[in-house]
């Protein structure tokens, strides 16, 4: 069994928006609760997302082993970047409704399809799940939901996971 630690990024600066691909630092003390936890996480290797938010996170974990994976950053929101949902909702009144009964299903103007994000993250898990474990992403909640359903069939709408969350998953590994 592999074992695998799914972290997501400290709170960023904007946080409670829509940030997707932008690329705003860790929120002032975002780190001051997390340092020790991830300092103590023994892992053979760490793969994360190139946004600073991951980058910053990933900065505290012990490990000589870092690789950046592309495929790691957050799906892209396009038009709904940096905003609130009571800004998409107002701007977007019709296609806010839609999306929240069809989230994969309904695409944001100028972003990212669900299944293209999901094909994306598909390309990281080749990569990952080969080792050495144990090993730890720093990524973003979307990115950790679908790498966690690739691992362990866990639901991406069960999946929640806050601000430095560390989730622990063990899988078989191919």
């Amino acid at each position: 069994m592999a074992l695998l630690y799914l972290i997501r990024h400290a709170k960023p600066e904007g946080a409670g928006t829509f940030l997707g691909q932008a690329d705003p630092p860790l929120a002032p003390g975002a780190l001051d609760g997390l340092v020790a936890a991830l300092s103590d996480l023994s892992v053979s290797a760490v793969y994360l997302s190139p946004l600073r938010r991951a980058r910053e996170t990933a900065a505290c974990l012990r490990c000589s082993d870092m690789t950046v994976l592309p495929d790691l950053r957050e799906i892209g929101f396009g038009q709904w970047t940096s905003k609130t949902w009571l800004e998409i909702e107002t701007h977007w009144p019709d296609l806010a409704r839609r999306k929240l009964k069809d989230w994969a299903g309904v695409a944001v103007p100028d972003g990212e399809s669900w299944t293209a994000f999901e094909e994306r993250v598909q390309w990281a898990w080749n990569r990952i799940r080969k080792g050495p474990w144990p090993a730890a992403v720093v990524a973003h909640h979307a990115v950790n939901a679908v790498l966690a359903h690739f691992a362990s069939d866990v639901r991406v709408s069960e999946f929640a996971q806050a601000y430095g969350e560390i989730k622990q998953l063990t899988y078989v590994a191919r």
